[in-house]
């Protein structure tokens, strides 16, 4: 207990002993050592008893500073606060588990959209042929399923047909190293037995014969051929501008349009 306690203690217990015994004085203890208790104080009433106590309930509050009605309401205002902290990590916890949830229905839906997206893909295929070699395994996987090629090669040439479309099957930087014949030492689309004959059965029609085919194959040679040839002299007189010579005192590149 601390002195200021134990001071307030010692001046109600004179109190009450002067009111009990007014002839007998509590100067005449030593303040210091005394150190009165309930039961060294008469309990005349209680109603003095409650006085008591009242008064010593005050002189503790002034130690610490606060009234009895601040404490109260502190007491109060801690109890609600513990409250709202016991309710907000309930909250959290309860966010917490949601927020699991979702990231799991998440993740399952990412993967149901990406089989989706799988399903749905357009098959890879080995056209355009860009090199010879992806050329000789091209006829080779014609040779062993014939109808199949037959029919994509069906739906790459449509609706324009071979003379438009025959570079969505063979690259046309592969289509300037050739021609249909295999003439001017070229390698000639003839010379891939399968591959050919399967263009040529999924171009047919009433009336279609090998000859309307093979002129078709040359159109579409010469068109593409040409195309490059013209991209390329552009391409060259622009350069020639740019760099300020004379372009009508230079002569152009023949171009070669043999099929």
């Amino acid at each position: 207990m601390n002195v200021a306690a134990r001071s307030s203690l010692w001046r109600m217990a004179k109190r009450e002993s002067e009111v009990a015994n007014p002839s007998q004085s509590m100067d005449d203890y030593d303040d210091t050592t005394f150190e009165p208790s309930y039961q060294d104080v008469p309990n005349r009433t209680s109603h003095k008893s409650a006085e008591a106590k009242e008064g010593l309930s005050k002189d503790l509050n002034k130690n610490i500073g606060l009234s009895q009605t601040q404490f109260n309401e502190l007491s109060l205002a801690l109890s609600s606060e513990n409250g709202s902290i016991s309710r907000l990590e309930q909250r959290m916890d309860k966010m917490e588990t949601q927020l699991v949830k979702l990231i799991d229905t998440s993740t399952k839906i990412m993967t149901t959209v990406k089989k989706l997206i799988d399903r749905r893909a357009p098959p890879k295929t080995d056209f355009p042929c860009k090199s010879i070699a992806e050329l000789d395994g091209i006829d080779a996987k014609v040779a062993a399923d014939p109808p199949k090629y037959i029919e994509m090669f069906r739906a790459m040439l449509a609706p324009e047909g071979v003379s438009k479309n025959l570079n969505r099957i063979l690259a046309t930087s592969l289509l300037m190293d050739m021609n249909y014949a295999g003439s001017c030492y070229k390698t000639g689309l003839t010379t891939y037995v399968n591959l050919n004959n399967a263009i040529y059965e999924s171009q047919q029609a009433d009336g279609y014969t090998l000859e309307d085919y093979a002129k078709d194959v040359r159109t579409a040679f010469t068109k593409i051929k040409q195309r490059v040839y013209k991209a390329k002299s552009k391409s060259k007189m622009q350069r020639r501008e740019e760099m300020g010579l004379d372009c009508d005192a230079d002569t152009t590149d023949k171009m070669d349009s043999t099929s």
